[in-house]
């Protein structure tokens, strides 16, 4: 796997006041490490979801690697009360894992059990797997929620939630998280809060999206989510700093100013005059980006702490890759489609795809673990259509993912050999 270290940007502080305020400042590229923690809703009817977790994690590892990035992955279950995952024990907090086999393992080990009431500790299970986890400053933080139920929330009589969901949405907006969520139909109380349009603005304002909703008959595709969220992480970009010598000061808000071709997810200004900022020496803020206008070589950026009583700022120049989807003569995904018919099938299968642009083309059958099980295709090709078949051999029955690389773009498609 491979591992970049973070370049921490030139510091720039200015003030006239007697503390010693310093900002440590990290620019995540588009080529740097990604950290992922599932949200898991393990109560009786989600276990067909787990399952579809522990069945493509290792392919979606697999992809992260191939493309490039380092990754973690940690897990926060819940149902009426949470449970986040520490992969080592000794060391102080919680922590996450680099090896995607023994995360799959713990996956394997979990179980769907109770949840007899409807709600459940979803905001809470978010909440502290983003406080709870050693997340690495500088990586891109992601975050995957699914449940198929309400939530509790604080003052519901239950006593098992201590967050609400603007809680969680104001730190998560503070910290550069991007969050997905899948969720089922969920019955919306008059007076109450609402799951669906919560769920859905916790992914909104962070970034991510809300995916097809999920219930006991209906498991999302875990392969098309990971799909999904692997293109955000080759797109997205994130800014983070942590401020230190605050003591003494009441904060008021936070500022990214400048990179005027970032699209951010949240505001730029982020207030910090709330009661979980009193008495801090130090905070850490994120903001996570979208390049949407033309990237300039050097851009420049400034990072504005105000306090009631002064202000500080932290300048620099980013320099970056631009992504995928905007170089010029480099496939995107959209350049390239792949299927699969009979689906399921049981001796042969036909593959049809095609490229937008002459490329150099690769195309694998993977299995469940990650492994290649055979190459249909890994050559040159001239744009157009193209059409293979495959005929498996000694290998057993189950699910496949057929993936399609070509440069930095990939496009896969899933099918079921039956003998």
């Amino acid at each position: 796997m491979k591992r970049r270290i973070l370049a921490v940007l030139a510091i720039l502080s200015v003030s006239s006041a007697m503390f010693a305020i310093d900002f440590e400042t990290v620019f995540r590229d588009l080529d740097d490490p990604v950290e992922v923690v599932f949200v898991m809703d393990t109560t009786g009817s989600m276990g067909g979801a787990i399952a579809g977790v522990r069945d493509n994690v290792i392919g979606f590892a697999s992809a992260l690697a191939d493309s490039g990035y380092g990754y973690r992955f940690g897990a926060t279950t819940f149902g009426d009360g949470t449970n986040t995952w520490d992969f080592d024990t000794i060391a102080p907090g919680f922590n996450m894992t680099p090896d995607v086999a023994i995360f799959q393992a713990q996956v394997t080990a979990t179980g769907a059990t109770g949840g007899a009431d409807t709600p459940e500790t979803q905001i809470d299970g978010i909440y502290d797997a983003a406080t709870f986890y050693d997340w690495t400053p500088g990586t891109l933080h992601v975050m995957i929620m699914f449940t198929n139920s309400g939530f509790h929330y604080p003052g519901d009589g239950s006593g098992y939630s201590d967050v609400t969901s603007g809680d969680l949405i104001t730190l998560l907006i503070a910290r550069g998280f991007l969050v997905y969520t899948s969720y089922g139909p969920c019955y919306a109380t008059p007076g109450y809060p609402d799951p669906d349009s919560a769920y859905d603005l916790i992914a909104d304002t962070t970034g991510g999206c809300s995916f097809v909703p999920l219930d006991a008959r209906a498991v999302m595709d875990w392969h098309d989510i990971f799909e999904h969220v692997q293109g955000d992480i080759m797109q997205y970009y994130s800014l983070s700093t942590r401020i230190t010598g605050l003591a003494g000061y009441d904060l008021d808000e936070i500022e990214l100013g400048l990179l005027p071709e970032m699209t951010t997810f949240g505001p730029r200004t982020i207030d910090l005059s709330g009661p979980e900022y009193a008495g801090v020496d130090e905070i850490y803020i994120a903001w996570t980006m979208h390049l949407t206008g033309t990237p300039m070589t050097e851009s420049p950026y400034t990072i504005t702490l105000r306090t009631t009583t002064d202000e500080f700022s932290d300048s620099g120049v980013l320099n970056y890759k631009t992504s995928m989807g905007i170089r010029d003569g480099v496939a995107t995904p959209e350049d390239l489609t792949i299927s699969a018919y009979p689906n399921p099938f049981n001796s042969s299968c036909t593959i049809n795809y095609s490229i937008k642009d002459d490329a150099d083309v690769r195309i694998d059958v993977v299995d469940v673990s990650g492994r290649i099980v055979s190459t249909i295709e890994d050559r040159a090709l001239t744009a157009g259509e193209y059409a293979a078949t495959w005929e498996p051999k000694d290998i057993s029955s189950g699910t496949y993912l057929i993936r399609m690389k070509s440069g930095g773009a990939s496009r896969s498609t899933k099918v079921l050999y039956v003998k």
